[in-house]
């Protein structure tokens, strides 16, 4: 972060008279500034709080403060010093009244100062919750009060989460959220009124996303909370307006109603208390430091950093009113701070802490000062002080170093000696019941080991030089400073754990040894080892630093780094850094494989480490370590563990070229198989889409609002009314692409082969820069493409990939491919006029060609680009060629034209089916079009070794009838004059006259192999007429081979090519076989149409997560093809147990489908059964209507 740059105040006043000012105006400034000077004291004896500028730094000479008081109703401006062992008057700067805005009672609630502008939030009996903009950079007569100008004010105080924030960037420039309307508004620090208190808005930005529920303004950050199933919160970077990472919490416990939000200097981690709990965020990886609730009742104050980069933490105790300081990084270590606090009252009011370690005050003069805070011995104790397990586990920790300290400092006080009596010395330890003797001899001393009461049974390290000091550390490591360095013995294991010294430590080695041994005093050699013991305080083993130093390289088989947590953590980086520049196998299986697979199994130290690892054994072709990776990544995806998952997603996505290129595509499709079906984070139900298949978009975006169009307002509601109204809506879900940053990449290209030179040349030729060259980036070879690179084409068929080509094309890839369509037009156009206007004049024609030209040679320095970049694939891919000869035909016609005047009317003919079918190829980006592309060469590469197989039949049959139907005497039966067409003319008297045909080259083609070559291909279309002057009787030979090759080639072999065409075509017409050809297309804008800087650092084009919705029926669909086995996968996708509940149960509108079909068929099944009543209703009635009427006719009979 840039300082912030305040102009003093010899820089900002000037004498009255330098203003132009008139004298009355001079008079009333005059008194003015004596009022001032008697406020001002007045002010100083009442001060309440100070203001501290945001970005204040500490290589800042000058900083500013504002110092308020109560009251007195007024704000005071200060320039302080604070730049180290330099102690000058502070210089009060503007006061100013608050009367005039601030009358009644009220209380100041939140600041932040920044470039001379305070913005406080207050509270007040007027005005209730509300805001207040100064402008300490004023005229003294103009009204210093500021009013934000914009359509959007801020409305809704009192909000958990808030619902609107404001912040300063450090140039200066003015922030305002308001989630009530999704809208950025942002003030330019450069548009700020100097006589008005109208401050207009600058720019406008939408938030184009739903749900949210709060904002907080961090310093250059934004955060946006979405409050969902899980809390997901969206950090974005407001000098680009740009996602730069996102937070899960899995919290489903009510937000507080306190919340701070906090940054370190650097601005790599954030803290806050709006969950149920502290949570500390890295801003660089998105790891959760802190998730258990071990802070529920204590709140983040602020982030301490010192000058070797530790960090603290300031948190407040609410209930116990008490301070403590906390490792962001290890939040379970705590120090109590509240005795460094002072008076508790003042603290963050009258003291307040800086984020470099400095306290801002007011001293006995009432005059505001800079001093240092907390001892910075004290931050160092962070490291371990609460984890009493991992201090006693680990050396590297602070507690060593602290012993070691005091070791050196108890040599350098007592001088150099030999520490070992005579007899030896015992170390009394309670670790075991082994016994370790400390032995003096001649040349050196040793340690011995041995059983208790046993010491003829013993084990002997010989130290190979002297001791000059030995403790116990914590009763189980024997800490010793001998002359040739430092070592620590484990008691428990018996052996050495530790072996340090460094190259000034072997340069005096012999001056120790002799004065020991020698008793050579020798004053300068006594003042040179102090002076070396010194040094280690002061650099290696100074107050500064959280541990002792790593061993060096040669010790590390005797380092127990490998089971140190702590050691890994701090020196993993080191260690990795070592082991990547051993370009052999030395310490591979004893020292680095353990390390790796311990990092790798600690959650921890693979977050922090995991994407290092993985470049590396990539690099050093370690498949199993590879796999260990990946299946630890899917394990992490499985285990659903909120920040877990989505910190190792990355490291996947950053190596996919390295991936690509070594041979692992195998582990690379099986994470991809395996990760193809994830659901969004914020996706929390089923919504409405009018798109009814793929729809991809980049969810989490701002974008500069075109308010005030009225125009594009009009056209949207017009669209969105009538023509968007038209078509169907879809019930949709979203899902998430998990490749984060997914894009080109460029390497340079170490080999040395002969092709290499030659490339080499080539650039050289073309003016290609060196490596030191800042276009080297631009035209240096680039890496593979994830597109181009995958060895199954079903990787298009799956939805993932379909997503990013998707967004790829919508976002950047139509706009390039336009450009270059049009180009090729223009290019197209002028050739073709220029080639095929007859009654053009030569000054026009030759202007059109100096354009194609221009517009042929800037295309094919595209392909020159490919060309270099692989010669190999170029020149086997059938398009490349067909651009090669589009492009460079026209050049060297319209050169030929400038020349000659008459270019070759063949070359021209060409030229212009090549220009042709070129032109028809831009169509192929379209899927109507594509697919026939795709068939046709997808076709032509299954068939071509069928079509070789044929080639070679004819070949064959070519051969046959050239050697039976050539002629090779004059005049014999195959010669062309004895085969052509003779006719007898019958005169008028009756003679007869011969006229003969004149023989030509086609009269018998077989005379000449390659028309023998072409008159079999002619009988292979079913044309024989190039045997029609040949008769079958008196040629058996002819009319065999003729008949072997229309029956085996002609019916055969073609019948069976048309059928293996139609069993190609159907391979080849599928969408997949289209989006190859697209992601073709979109690779090649990558690499050699775009700039470096556009795919670093356009974030709307190459975000961190790319969305897309699908229709619920189809991913219902293909969850149901995984559970029976019927999709193609090679690996079986992930089905989170959130998407399945999603899709199965939540899904409202197919319950209300079902619900109503269940319906209907209930009224069906009533109605039917209401029938079925009603008719044995009536047939009973109709059958005891039958038996009465019976009844009634035998009664009758009776009677009778």
């Amino acid at each position: 972060m840039d300082p912030e740059k305040i102009e003093s105040p010899e820089d900002t006043r000037l004498p009255i008279a330098d203003h132009g000012f008139d004298d009355s105006t001079k008079v009333q400034m005059e008194a003015t500034d004596n009022e001032d000077e008697k406020n001002k004291e007045k002010h100083r004896e009442s001060i309440d709080r100070i203001f501290v500028s945001q970005y204040i730094n500490d290589t800042d000479n000058e900083a500013y403060v504002v110092t308020y008081s109560k009251e007195n109703n007024s704000v005071l401006g200060w320039y302080v010093n604070i730049e180290k062992n330099k102690h000058i008057q502070p210089k009060s700067d503007v006061y100013f009244q608050l009367v005039d805005r601030l009358k009644k009672s009220y209380y100041i609630k939140s600041y932040i100062l920044c470039k001379k502008i305070l913005l406080f939030f207050y509270w007040g009996e007027e005005d209730g919750d509300n805001y207040c903009l100064i402008d300490l950079n004023s005229n003294p007569l103009s009204n210093r009060y500021l009013e934000l100008k914009c359509p959007y004010s801020l409305t809704e105080y009192n909000y958990v989460p808030p619902k609107q924030d404001i912040g300063f960037l450090p140039n200066g420039d003015l922030i305002q959220v308001t989630i009530k309307d999704r809208k950025i508004c942002k003030f330019c620090f450069t548009n700020k009124p100097n006589k008005t208190v109208s401050w207009e808005y600058s720019h406008i930005y939408d938030i184009e996303i739903h749900d949210l529920s709060g904002c907080l303004i961090c310093q250059s950050k934004l955060f946006l909370f979405l409050r969902n199933s899980e809390t997901l919160i969206l950090q974005f970077n407001l000098s680009t307006m740009t996602l730069d990472n996102q937070y899960n919490i899995l919290d489903t416990q009510p937000l507080r109603y306190t919340f701070q939000a906090i940054a370190n200097k650097n601005q790599t981690l954030w803290a806050t208390d709006i969950f149920s709990g502290i949570r500390i965020f890295s801003m660089e990886s998105g790891m959760i430091y802190s998730r258990e609730n071990l802070y529920y009742h204590e709140v983040p104050v602020k982030f301490i950093t010192l000058k070797y980069g530790l960090e603290g933490l300031i948190v407040k105790v609410l209930k116990e009113n008490k301070y403590r300081l906390i490792d962001p990084y290890q939040p379970s270590n705590v120090i109590d701070i509240t005795g460094d606090i002072g008076n508790m009252n003042d603290f963050n009011k009258k003291n307040v802490i800086t984020k470099l370690n400095k306290k801002v005050s007011i001293d006995n003069n009432n005059n505001v000062c800079v001093t240092d805070w907390l001892d910075e011995s004290r931050l160092q104790q962070l490291t371990n002080i609460s984890n009493k397990i991992d201090q006693d586990s680990s050396i590297y920790s602070f507690s060593t170093l602290k012993f070691i300290q005091e070791m050196l400092k108890d040599i350098i006080e007592k001088g150099i000696d030999r520490v070992i009596p005579e007899g030896g010395v015992r170390i009394e330890h309670e670790v075991n019941e082994k016994e370790w003797f400390l032995e003096r001899y001649e040349y050196e001393d040793h340690i011995k080991v041995s059983k208790h009461g046993d010491r003829g049974t013993s084990y002997i390290f010989n130290l190979r030089s002297y001791i000059l000091s030995f403790k116990l550390l914590n009763n189980r490591y024997l800490v010793l400073i001998k002359g040739s360095g430092i070592n620590i013995y484990n008691i428990e294991d018996m052996r050495c754990q530790y072996i340090w010294s460094n190259n000034e430590w072997n340069d005096i080695r012999e001056k120790i040894e002799n004065i020991l041994y020698f008793e050579q005093i020798d004053n300068n050699d006594i003042k040179l080892i102090n002076y070396h013991f010194k040094k280690l305080l002061d650099n290696e083993f100074n107050d500064y630093r959280s541990s002792i130093p790593l061993s060096s390289i040669k010790d590390l088989y005797s380092d127990n780094i490998i089971n140190d947590t702590i050691g890994l953590s701090k020196f993993g980086s080191e260690l990795l850094k070592l082991w990547n520049e051993n370009d052999t196998t030395f310490g591979w299986e004893n020292i680095f494989k353990p390390m790796v697979i311990k990092i790798i199994n600690d959650r921890k130290l693979f977050i922090k480490f995991g994407s290092e690892i993985l470049k590396i054994t990539i690099k050093k072709n370690y498949d199993d370590i590879v796999q260990q990776i990946i299946d630890k990544i899917i394990e992490s995806i499985t285990s659903n563990s909120g920040d877990y998952k989505n910190t190792l997603l990355p490291f996947i996505s950053l190596n996919l070229p390295e991936l690509c290129q070594n041979c692992y595509s195998d582990f690379l499709i099986k994470y991809m198989a395996y990760t193809s079906i994830m659901l969004s984070p914020n996706c929390n139900s089923i919504s409405s889409s009018r798109d009814t298949s793929l729809n991809s978009y980049l969810n989490n975006c701002i974008i500069k609002s075109h308010l005030g169009s009225n125009y594009f307002k009009s056209i949207s509601s017009l669209y969105d009314r009538y023509l968007n109204k038209s078509q169907k809506e879809t019930r949709t879900i979203s899902l998430i692409v998990p490749f984060p940053q997914i894009f080109c990449e460029y390497q340079d290209d170490t080999d040395t082969t002969i092709l290499k030179k030659m490339i080499t040349g080539l650039k050289t030729i073309m003016m290609v820069p060196k490596k030191n060259n800042i276009w080297n980036e631009f035209l240096y070879k680039p890496k593979k493409i994830l597109f181009c690179n995958i060895d199954s084409n079903n990787l298009y068929n799956w939805w993932n990939f379909a997503a990013i080509i998707d967004f790829k094309w919508k976002t950047f890839g139509w706009i390039y491919y336009s450009f270059i369509w049009v180009i090729y037009t223009i290019f197209y156009i002028c050739y073709t006029l220029a080639s095929t206007a007859l009654s053009i004049a030569d000054f026009y024609r030759g202007s059109l060609y100096k354009i194609t030209i221009i517009f042929g040679i800037i295309q094919l320095s595209f392909e020159i680009r490919q060309c270099l970049w692989r010669p190999k694939k170029y020149f086997t891919d059938l398009w490349n060629l067909f651009d090669v000869g589009a492009y460079s035909l026209p050049v060297i016609i319209s050169l030929y034209w400038f020349i000659s005047k008459n270019p070759p009317h063949w070359l021209m003919a060409i030229s212009f089916i090549l220009l042709s079918f070129k032109f028809l190829l831009f169509f192929r980006v379209f899927s109507s079009f594509g697919k026939y592309f795709a068939i046709i060469i997808g076709v032509a590469q299954t068939v071509f070794p069928f079509l070789v197989v044929l080639f070679f039949i004819i070949l064959g049959f070519a051969q046959a009838f050239f050697i039976i139907l050539r002629s090779i005497e004059v005049n014999d039966d195959n010669d062309p004059q004895n085969l052509v067409t003779k006719y007898d003319f019958v005169n008028s008297d009756g003679t007869i006259n011969n006229i003969i045909q004149p023989s030509d080259s086609n009269t018998n083609l077989f005379n000449w192999f390659p028309t023998s070559l072409l008159a079999v291909y002619k009988m292979l279309t079913g044309d024989s007429g190039s045997l029609s002057s040949w008769t079958f009787r008196e040629n058996p030979t002819m009319t065999f081979l003729l008949v072997a090759f229309t029956f085996f080639t002609v019916i055969y072999l073609m019948n069976l090519f048309i059928g293996l065409l139609n069993i190609a075509i159907a391979d080849y017409n599928k969408e997949e076989e289209f989006l190859l050809q697209k992601a073709q297309i979109i690779a090649e804008i990558e690499l050699f149409y775009m700039l470096p800087s556009q795919r670093r650092d356009n974030k709307e084009w190459f975000p961190d997560w790319i969305y897309y919705d699908m229709p619920v029926s189809e991913v219902r669909k293909l969850i149901n093809a995984i559970d029976n086995n019927k999709a193609d996968f090679n690996y079986p996708p992930f089905i989170s147990n959130e998407l399945r509940s999603l899709v199965a149960i939540k899904d409202k509108y197919r319950e209300e489908k079902l619900n109503e079909t269940k319906n209907e068929l209930i009224n069906e099944l009533k109605k039917h059964i209401q029938e079925v009543l009603e008719n044995n209703a009536k047939k009973d009635k109709a059958n005891a209507n039958d038996e009465v009427v019976e009844k009634k006719e035998n009664d009758d009979q009776i009677d009778e």
